[in-house]
């Protein structure tokens, strides 16, 4: 093992200890990460939940298409 494997070792088992939503990225990974998430996300903006088995839509979320009245 070496020492970079070594010390990210405890650092993913350090992180990860921390909270379930906490990682340790090394630098490939995060890259990964970075290239996954860049750019523009896009939506209608609305909350949706499911009534008698059926899917519906329970609010609008503030600032957002689905939260605009039509015109």
């Amino acid at each position: 093992m070496t020492y970079r494997q070594l010390v990210y070792s405890a650092l993913k088992g350090a992180v990860g200890r921390l909270d379930p939503h906490s990682e340790f990225l090394d630098a490939d990974s995060y890259q990964e990460l970075q290239d996954d998430t860049e750019g523009q996300f896009g939506g209608v903006g609305l909350m949706v939940g499911t009534k008698d088995g059926q899917i519906t839509v329970i609010a609008p979320m503030d600032d957002t298409p689905g939260s605009r009245q039509a015109s």
